[in-house]
């Protein structure tokens, strides 16, 4: 996928509410793929069973609309944006509308969760070839 604006980009930590069950992860993965690829966003999401981690990137207004409604969505908690970025170039990941891990390091997201601005990005891309995505 070409592009020709800055995209806007974005990292962030939650946990699952206590009443969604797990099943409600490939929900909200399937459902993902669908909307980002009409938004024309990109990313991934990793879960260890209790707690997300999310990258996304896309042009700025459908990102602005998507980090609204992940605020509100009642299917997590103690929301926390770790990163947040605008800048011109490529995709970091261009072909994948949401790419998805289950994992089961859980002092991985933890220790991410910890973690803050790029330093929050770097450790994210370095943790990514770790899994294998389901696209």
């Amino acid at each position: 996928m070409s592009i020709d604006y800055p995209l806007r980009e974005l990292v962030y930590v939650s946990w699952l509410a206590p009443d969604v069950p797990l099943t409600e992860i490939g929900q909200i993965v399937a459902a993902s793929r669908a909307n980002n690829q009409r938004a024309e966003i990109t990313g991934l999401l990793l879960f260890d069973g209790e707690r997300f981690c999310q990258y996304l990137e896309g042009p700025d207004a459908p990102m602005v609309r998507l980090l609204g409604a992940l605020r509100r969505d009642p299917r997590h908690h103690r929301f926390n944006l770790l990163y947040e970025c605008t800048r011109n170039g490529s995709r970091r990941f261009a072909d994948w509308r949401m790419g998805y891990a289950s994992i089961a390091d859980e002092r991985a997201l933890e220790e991410l969760a910890g973690e803050s601005g790029s330093r929050a990005m770097q450790n994210l891309l370095h943790l990514v070839p770790r899994f294998d995505f389901g696209l």
